[in-house]
């Protein structure tokens, strides 16, 4: 069934104890990427591009943007995900609950700052390793 976009649910788990994330403000896609590679040679059909897959898969990078509030447990775990360096579970849900992906994500940027008349935000980049888990 189709649904909008706003409930939609982030969870970060950094000391096994997932914390929620709260203040979502945006959420990039999660992508999914096919590694392709060209295959075209000088006899194929008619001189058209032909491609194959390499076998080569990957869950692309994402942003999330939070109203940013340093006493919120979920904003703590990004700090500390960060200053780690390593992989941290992150899971997504959509808004109904029906589907949920988790995978492996590195804090790769943190970037807080706001504006005059707006709130203060702190945009997460995410780097996600390996394969994802998809409910």
């Amino acid at each position: 069934m189709t649904q909008g976009g706003f409930g939609l649910a982030l969870q970060i788990d950094v000391t096994d104890t997932p914390a929620t994330f709260a203040k979502i403000l945006d959420v990039d896609p999660i992508s999914f990427m096919n590694y392709i590679v060209e295959a075209t040679t000088h006899d194929s059909a008619s001189g058209y591009y032909e491609a194959i897959a390499t076998g080569k898969k990957r869950v692309e990078p994402l942003s999330v943007t939070l109203a940013w509030d340093s006493s919120q447990a979920s904003h703590a775990a990004v700090v500390a995900a960060f200053d780690a360096g390593t992989a941290t579970t992150f899971t997504f849900a959509d808004p109904d609950g029906d589907e949920t992906i988790s995978v492996e994500i590195i804090v790769e940027r943190m970037a807080r700052g706001g504006t005059q008349d707006g709130l203060f935000t702190c945009k997460v980049d995410l780097h996600p390793t390996g394969a994802p888990t998809i409910a």
